[in-house]
């Protein structure tokens, strides 16, 4: 991991000296924050995410944040790693990640869930805060709670915009399986 370490720090240093266009910098700076974040290098990893200036080139980077064995992460330990990264659209999608990757999981504690609820309350950003709110809809349907689950499906529903596309569904299929609509 050591050795690993000290390339993926040239291979950013060699980036910041010489940048290629913004499309390929984006994409090569996300794809080194992801290999350090694998190899547990959490600080290294989000500086280097803090290079990339389309938020969504950095998605799927931290939607994987933390699922190496070398990470150690925990939801608080993610939560001040967050504060790391200065690009508010790239915070909530670390946000995001703490909900749907530590807190709402299998018999979350109704600590965690509240805290999810406030966490999701917090992003700013319309695609993550959707798909939070969406994550804690199916959480509570999932609980057997189909009247709070409708009232959240319906909250999760974007105003006037076309809903945020997310692997587990939709608010508005969720509010169908809810028995809403």
């Amino acid at each position: 991991r050591d050795t690993a370490a000290v390339y993926l720090e040239l291979a950013r240093a060699a980036l910041v000296r010489t940048p290629p266009d913004s499309v390929t910098l984006d994409q090569i700076a996300s794809k080194i924050a992801r290999y350090q974040f694998w190899i547990g290098q959490h600080e290294a990893g989000a500086r280097t995410l803090d290079l990339v200036r389309n938020p969504d080139e950095t998605r799927y980077t931290v939607a994987e944040w933390g699922s190496s064995t070398f990470s150690n992460l925990t939801a608080r330990r993610l939560r001040e790693l967050a504060n790391l990264v200065a690009r508010p659209s790239v915070r909530d999608q670390v946000f995001l990640r703490i909900i749907a990757g530590y807190l709402l999981v299998d018999r979350a504690s109704p600590a965690d869930v509240a805290w999810a609820s406030a966490l999701a309350d917090s992003i700013g950003t319309r695609g993550p805060q959707t798909e939070a709110r969406n994550l804690l809809a199916y959480h509570t349907l999932k609980r057997g709670d189909s009247a709070a689950a409708r009232s959240a499906f319906a909250a999760a529903l974007p105003p006037g915009a076309p809903p945020s596309p997310y692997p587990g569904g939709t608010p508005e299929l969720g509010l169908e399986q809810a028995g809403g609509r």
